[in-house]
């Protein structure tokens, strides 16, 4: 069943030639890649070898009502009390 995934992938894929790759190449890539990812998922080792606690590129969002306008709105309307 998961080599027949990897065939309907590559059958729907439209890969391009450029200087990177044949389109050929990057056809065997989705096979292959749609084969291990369906592999991985069915024996449940799609996680081994990640970080447990990966490093973030964004910055966490901060909670509504902590932002810079929040305080100072807060101030604006202590002052007045």
């Amino acid at each position: 069943m998961i080599a027949e995934a990897g065939e309907l992938a590559v059958s729907d894929a439209q890969p391009i030639d450029d200087v990177r790759g044949s389109a050929e190449y990057r056809r065997e890539m989705v096979r292959v890649t749609t084969m291990r990812a369906l592999a991985q998922l069915h024996d449940g080792v799609e996680r081994v070898g990640y970080p447990e606690h990966p490093v973030m590129l964004a910055p966490k969002r901060r909670p509504q009502g902590t932002g810079r306008g929040d305080r100072a709105r807060s101030r604006a309307l202590h002052a007045g009390a």
